[in-house]
């Protein structure tokens, strides 16, 4: 089964109180923009993304604009990879089928892993008997 996770990006860095709640509860997300990832929502896998875009990324103070180029990275980063495919013969070299990336405006019941980015930086909570701040 993938490993799914959600990205939020925000105003300001939410406490890891306030964070928990809004998983625990499924609250509505006080997150300005929501990215889901349908597998390899591992640390391993996110923070190398998150932190090569994060590096580029001129306007990390608006959520909005870092959640859209965010976007872009992962689907730019997907048509090369789908290219890469195509040439091994892979049944999956159609990215605009399958990019592994959305976008959402709830939290999902399924993720595994959820990171909150503000300002250029990054938290990640784990669900492991409940939501709890994890440290990559």
């Amino acid at each position: 089964m993938p490993t799914r996770c959600q990205i939020g990006f925000f105003e300001t860095m939410p406490s890891d109180e306030k964070m928990i709640e809004e998983l625990r509860k499924s609250i509505k997300p006080t997150a300005v923009a929501l990215i889901y990832r349908h597998s390899d929502g591992y640390p391993d896998n996110v923070m190398p993304d998150l932190d090569c875009y994060l590096a580029k990324c001129q306007r990390n103070n608006d959520p909005c604009y870092a959640a859209a180029w965010f976007v872009h990275f992962l689907i730019d980063r997907a048509m090369r990879n789908a290219r890469n495919w195509a040439k091994l013969g892979n049944r999956k070299a159609d990215a605009h089928n399958y990019l592994g990336h959305g976008i959402d405006n709830e939290y999902h019941s399924d993720i595994q892993y959820f990171y909150a980015v503000a300002g250029g930086k990054v938290k990640a909570f784990a669900l492991c008997n409940g939501w709890n701040r994890f440290n990559p």
